[in-house]
């Protein structure tokens, strides 16, 4: 959302609440943009100009440790992330962006008043590979981004570590998430919600015979009714009737 806070004609690209009224959107920045008091105190009047729900703070200094123009000073992230949750009106989630948290940074992040956390761990979308994808191969960037793309941690292990310390909280289990299995794994092992990106954008993108993608948004209600047969049926082949039973030891073991 940063184009918008610079440029206040851009608003509108973000007004999005009329198209999901019944669905909670969030706002989103970076958490180094929350170390600028000013800049943190326009995104949060934004989101609520905007109608939204809460929003999500992204941390990933892999991406940013990537990207030639990528910021390099990380410091002072953990405590702009807590005045910022201590003065927002809105309920604030962070989430990682595809190479998950370690225990340390759980453990930091459970201290802080978040109203959530996105584990987003690695297996998903991978951002340096993606910036590495747009940086010369003679640049010694090149290699880096190469080799951050190699790191992090899966989501599952990070979303095992998670759930302890954020009780009561929401969690997502992001990264990585490709198929019903994988989301009726997330949800026995305790998470609330489970995202997923690619499998959307492959239902409803095509490539042409020229090269370029087509979008056809009709795709994806048809692929949706599929998705949401085939997790029922996943959850009643364990037996459980709830995500309460589903939660329950036998039946995460039937999973396995």
């Amino acid at each position: 959302m940063r184009p918008a806070l610079g440029d206040e004609s851009r608003t509108a690209e973000y007004d999005v609440k009329a198209l999901a009224p019944s669905v909670p959107v969030l706002g989103n920045i970076g958490i180094w943009q929350l170390r600028d008091p000013d800049l943190s105190a326009r995104f949060i009047a934004l989101c609520r100009a905007l109608r939204f729900d809460g929003v999500t703070v992204h941390l990933n200094p892999a991406h940013e440790l990537a990207q030639p123009e990528g910021e390099r000073d990380l410091s002072g992230a953990m405590d702009a992330l807590r005045r910022f949750v201590d003065r927002s009106p809105l309920p604030v989630l962070a989430k990682e962006v595809g190479h998950g948290f370690s225990s340390e940074s759980l453990e930091q992040l459970s201290r802080i008043g978040l109203h959530g956390l996105d584990v987003a761990g690695a297996g998903g979308t991978n951002w340096p590979l993606v910036e590495a994808a747009r940086i010369p191969r003679d640049d010694p960037a090149h290699a880096r981004a190469l080799d951050l793309a190699t790191r992090g941690r899966d989501t599952f292990s990070t979303l095992l570590d998670a759930l302890p310390r954020f009780p009561g909280r929401i969690v997502i289990a992001g990264g990585g998430i490709r198929c019903t299995d994988d989301i009726v794994k997330a949800l026995a092992m305790g998470a609330d919600l489970a995202s997923m990106a690619a499998p959307f954008l492959r239902s409803v993108c095509r490539v042409t015979g020229d090269g370029h993608i087509t979008v056809d948004g009709a795709r994806a209600d048809p692929w949706m009714e599929t998705l949401s047969r085939e997790l029922r049926h996943n959850i009643a082949h364990t037996g459980a009737a709830s995500l309460a039973e589903l939660r329950e030891d036998e039946k995460v073991t039937t999973l396995e």
